[in-house]
């Protein structure tokens, strides 16, 4: 990309975007998330956190009963294979 069309590129979006004045609460708490190091800068909810651990070892659990009878089926089949001959 050319200089000129970088330019060119500038111009149409100051004419298509308007700025946004934030509000004054939100750059608070963004002042605060960003300099205060103790402070998480992501929380989850209890809520979501619980549902993400029951969502784990339910397909913990699935995969293991996946596994299992994936495992059955084929030693049946082998012994049935063993037992035409």
């Amino acid at each position: 990309m050319e200089k000129e069309d970088l330019q060119d590129f500038e111009k149409l979006v100051e004419t298509s975007f308007h700025p946004v004045i934030p509000r004054p609460e939100f750059v608070f708490q963004l002042h605060q998330r960003l300099t205060d190091p103790k402070r998480p800068t992501v929380r989850f909810p209890r809520k979501a956190t619980s549902q993400f651990l029951l969502f784990i070892t339910l397909g913990v659990i699935g995969g293991a009963i996946f596994i299992v009878t994936v495992t059955r089926l084929i030693k049946a089949l082998l012994d049935l294979m063993r037992g035409a001959k």
